[in-house]
């Protein structure tokens, strides 16, 4: 009877062994695997492709280490892409494999990012040697941070009003050309505030040699009543001779003011990113010239190469009525380029220099006054700015 009781123990305990060893060897998902495949025009950017015969569904962590409760879902034969901040470093990638019945199975791998920061085109401080000014109902000034943060801890920021029209822009003309020929340096970004979590379409062009000379216009006029710096009002530059943050109020810019077929004519070289933003806060915004850049003029039209730009034009709210004020700052992108020149030798160089080829004076934009007054081009056509 003593065997009998040993055999039948024996017995239940090889059952149970069985039914609970065995089924956790047999339900081990063993064929977990997941590509990591770079952006070849974007090195922050990875698509992260899992696979497995096994897993029904996926679990995606990036930088495993700070952020362990935040994934991403797949289901099998979907992919990921996330995109890292502007800086070199190893991440960790880890992918979990699941499936009813079955240990969950997981796989870590790490990913390098090589990552070089672009040509600093402007940050919005008082002692940088870039002028900025309003265009299209749309004033920039400098301003505090609206929010200090580690989104964005600079002090001074670009402050950005905008009224309701459907075309709103200000631009930037920096002391040297931004050359973005370099494949590797073709992602412009730049930090962007809204109060609100609303939709609103964001668009960069760079543009160069668009800059009509005093000699291209006959009559004579008050350019400060309409023309770049508007309202009445000369403006100011900072430091003197164009060195320092202009901070003019504009309602048009050099086509606006100076009539369409003149400008028209110089504009086969712009070059532009269209994207939308939804986020309330500081952001960091990425324009992919390398991948994403149309012609300005022809937008259907293959984008020719990239070259050397003495301009850039940021529209907040492109093609849309949004209104409000919006902020920005750290404008980067491209390489250090070729010194702007100053032909005429007054001070303002020549992507900002009305009167390019004749002496005038920084608070004329670079045209001669003449007995007392202001002397300047009188063609007001309103030029296409779409």
């Amino acid at each position: 009877m003593k065997n009998l009781t040993s055999f039948v123990l024996l017995l239940a305990l090889g059952a149970f062994c069985w039914w609970g060893c065995s089924d956790d060897d047999a339900n081990i998902i063993s064929d977990l695997q997941f590509e990591i495949e770079t952006d070849p025009l974007d090195p922050l950017q990875v698509e992260v492709r899992p696979s497995s015969k096994t897993s029904k569904r996926f679990e995606v962590y990036f930088d495993y280490d700070n952020a362990k409760d935040e994934f991403h879902s797949l289901s099998p034969g979907e992919t990921i892409t996330h995109e890292y901040p502007e800086s070199s470093a190893t991440y960790s990638i880890r992918v979990v494999g699941k499936a009813d019945g079955y240990q969950d199975a997981e796989l870590t791998r790490s990913h390098q990012i090589q990552f070089t920061p672009g040509f600093l085109i402007s940050d919005f401080e008082a002692n940088r040697d870039v002028i900025h000014q309003g265009r299209e109902q749309t004033l920039i000034e400098l301003a505090d941070n609206p929010d200090v943060s580690e989104a964005n801890s600079s002090n001074s920021v670009g402050k950005i009003t905008v009224a309701g029209e459907f075309y709103k822009a200000f631009v930037i003309y920096p002391s040297k050309f931004i050359d973005l020929s370099d494949p590797a340096q073709q992602i412009i970004s730049f930090d962007y505030y809204q109060d609100l979590e609303v939709e609103v379409p964001l668009l960069i062009r760079f543009s160069t040699n668009s800059t009509p000379t005093f000699d291209e216009f006959t009559g004579e006029g008050d350019i400060a009543s309409d023309g770049i710096l508007g309202e009445g009002d000369a403006g100011s530059v900072e430091g003197g001779s164009g060195d320092g943050v202009g901070e003019g109020v504009g309602q048009g810019d050099f086509g606006d003011s100076f009539g369409a077929p003149l400008i028209e004519a110089a504009k086969e070289a712009d070059v532009e990113v269209l994207q939308s933003v939804n986020h309330r806060g500081w952001k960091r915004v990425r324009f992919n010239f390398a991948r994403d850049r149309r012609n300005s003029t022809n937008p259907e039209d293959d984008a020719q190469d990239l070259g050397q730009y003495d301009r850039v034009f940021v529209f907040i709210g492109y093609r849309d009525n949004a209104t409000g004020t919006f902020y920005i700052d750290n404008l980067r992108g491209g390489l250090e380029g070729d010194p702007i020149p100053d032909q005429d030798e007054d001070g303002v160089l020549d992507n900002a220099d009305v009167c390019d080829e004749r002496p005038g004076e920084v608070e004329n934009d670079g045209c001669p006054t003449y007995d007392g007054g202001l002397e300047g081009p009188t063609d007001t056509t309103p030029a296409p700015t779409g």
